[in-house]
């Protein structure tokens, strides 16, 4: 309707209606409010540096290193909650999970169990160094200031104490894509879908799953193995560009204090080339090719 007013006003030279032209606008403003109110943010694709769409997954660790990732299903109405924790290697293969189900009255209270069930299984299975990664943002911030909050007080307090027993390890955000097995564990452990030995014989989705992901671990550690390789590559070749950029340099330097030191020689006096007579009352320095110095003599010298 705006782009025929407008129209209508460039061809036709007919009058608009400014009250007109707003109404219309709060009505269409009111319109995409109305149809974007359950948009999820989460379903926007990412973006990097350079403005490209980014994939969000699950990213591997070094070798030396295991990632913990844990999550909780929540169901307000009855209060049930349930746990998952996953252990993966570098390669994205599964060393153990568990899931535990408990009431809660509050979501952040069963992020922070689920949190700390991964630190008891560390603890259990002396995992000295790993880290511990979730999808819940605030128990993060709060876990790394070392402030509990209100509706996970006790849990959080639990956790700290938990943390100061085993300090080589960690704890990291990540979006809900990079956590989505644990997620997924848990989704499916709250409908009674998950077997006991889960983690031998997995379902189809979780066989998926695991599957997509550690290919891309795998895509990521032969990445990460090629820039080491480019960083050390260019890191050589920019030393043998200083270095072959400096010998012309120093080849002209030597040359230059040799010719001095050739010159110096050229016009230093030798014994044959001492003057007979001096008629001067100042004491005289001689310098021979062999000495630096080798006579001191306060008159005038006499050869025979």
């Amino acid at each position: 309707m705006m782009n025929t007013t407008r129209n209508q006003h460039i061809f036709q030279q007919t009058k608009v209606n400014p009250e007109k032209v707003i109404i219309y606008s709060e009505h269409l403003a009111a319109e995409y409010h109305n149809a974007t109110k359950g948009f999820n943010i989460e379903n926007k694709p990412r973006a990097g540096r350079n403005g490209e769409s980014k994939r969000i997954t699950w990213r591997s660790l070094p070798y030396n290193r295991l990632k913990v990732n844990s999550d909780a299903a929540f169901h307000r109405k009855t209060g049930t909650a349930v746990s998952a924790v996953v252990i993966r290697d570098w390669q994205g293969k599964i060393i153990t999970g568990t899931t535990s189900t408990f009431r809660t009255t509050l979501a952040l209270a069963a992020e922070a169990q689920a949190y700390k069930e991964a630190l008891i299984l560390i603890k259990n299975l002396q995992i000295a160094n790993c880290i511990i990664e979730t999808d819940c943002l605030h128990l993060v911030q709060a876990i790394k200031a070392r402030m509990p909050l209100a509706e996970a007080d006790a849990i959080i307090r639990d956790i700290l104490q938990l943390l100061d027993k085993t300090p080589n390890v960690g704890a990291t955000w990540t979006p809900r894509e990079g956590n989505k097995l644990a997620y997924q564990q848990a989704a499916m452990a709250a409908g009674n879908e998950l077997r006991r030995q889960w983690t031998v014989n997995p379902p189809i989705p979780v066989k998926n799953t695991i599957k997509t992901e550690a290919g891309f671990a795998i895509l990521q550690h032969n990445q990460y193995i090629r820039n080491q390789v480019n960083e050390v590559s260019v890191s050589t070749n920019h030393q043998g560009f200083q270095i072959k950029e400096g010998l012309p340099g120093r080849v002209e330097t030597e040359t230059r204090d040799r010719q001095e030191d050739e010159g110096e020689e050229r016009f230093r006096p030798t014994a044959l080339q001492r003057p007979t007579n001096d008629t001067s009352d100042k004491p005289l320095f001689y310098y021979s090719s062999c000495t630096q110095l080798s006579v001191f003599i306060n008159s005038s010298p006499t050869y025979s």
